[in-house]
């Protein structure tokens, strides 16, 4: 077996090949060859960070990690996200080879001045990270939703659906005016991914939908269906305040209410939104856990690992 450290830039076509492929395989969605350049090829860094594994043939394991901007208590550094770990179904049963691929990612990152690397999984994904990769936990990101027809997330609910439409409406019109949300400046006591033109076309694509809140702060989002559930997912809102996400949620609201059941937002608050509300974990479709490992210890610290010092949701991990 042949293990092997590459940057983006670095990747032949048939590494690409490879790893697509595998992407197929293992996931059983495509990623086009375009898809797969934006992703991992318009970084901050134009290049992300791969550790394969080969059997001579072929590719049959990989491990990326992409890099982002953050400002950590007023510092800048990079962190990087990790995102589609990938063995091959004939391959699997040896962690070893999942070591490897990750000891050769994390050593390029060290050197290329990357300081942490996290990720957002569910409670299997984080439990092989923290016991093989010794990452740490940070923490359990948070549901907050509205339900509009509350009868599509419970079917008992159904009779209920004229009571929740009617609840969505009032808390809605008590919401500040989406003109009114304005930009309060970058924040500096927290752990924040940096927003600037160049994020904003990396990560927001079609069929992400973004509006203008006000100046200087915008709502990005998604609409998808759940099986019979349709949801308005929230995926970013910056500066997140609490009257910008209450902007946020009014304008999704009254764009999408005949045509959505519920609108979500993923993430760690430190405010109590004024028309979303905290989901009971027995509701939650999955458990997000966030964790991570510090490669640089001269750029980040313990604080890293408190998830109320992050300004943190989907926006930092889903690709969707």
């Amino acid at each position: 077996m042949e293990y092997m450290f590459r940057k983006t830039s670095e990747l032949t076509p048939g590494d690409k090949a490879g790893i697509r492929e595998l992407f197929r395989g293992t996931f059983g969605n495509e990623k086009s060859e375009a898809a797969f350049d934006m992703q991992f090829g318009q970084t901050v860094k134009g290049y992300a960070y791969h550790g394969i594994m080969a059997d001579g043939v072929r590719v049959v394991g990989c491990y990326t990690s992409i890099p982002f901007r953050y400002s950590y208590f007023g510092k800048e550094c990079v962190f990087a996200l990790s995102v589609d770990t990938m063995i091959d179904k004939d391959y699997r049963g040896n962690l070893g080879s999942l070591k490897k691929m990750a000891g050769l990612v994390y050593s390029a990152m060290k050197e290329d001045g990357v300081g942490f690397v996290f990720g957002i999984t569910d409670e299997n994904i984080t439990l092989i990270r923290r016991r093989l990769l010794k990452w740490k936990l940070v923490g359990k990101l948070d549901y907050h939703v509205l339900p509009i027809n509350i009868g599509a997330l419970r079917k008992g609910l159904r009779p209920l659906n004229i009571l929740s439409g009617a609840f969505a409406s009032l808390v809605n019109m008590v919401a500040a005016g989406s003109g009114d949300a304005v930009d309060s400046g970058p924040r500096t006591d927290k752990i924040v991914k940096v927003i600037d033109g160049r994020f904003k076309e990396y990560r927001y694509r079609s069929p992400i939908k973004t509006a203008t809140l006000g100046e200087g702060s915008f709502v990005a989002y998604s609409v998808r269906k759940y099986g019979d559930i349709r949801s308005a997912n929230i995926i970013d809102v910056a500066p997140l305040t609490r009257k910008t996400l209450g902007c946020a949620v009014k304008q999704i609201y009254r764009d999408n209410k005949d045509s959505v059941d519920v609108i979500t937002y993923l993430g760690k608050l430190d405010f109590q939104p004024v028309n979303l509300f905290k989901s009971p974990e027995k509701f939650e479709y999955i458990t997000y856990l966030m964790s991570g490992l510090v490669l640089d210890e001269t750029k980040v610290d313990e604080r890293v690992f408190d998830i109320n010092n992050w300004v943190v949701n989907s926006s930092n991990f889903d690709f969707m």
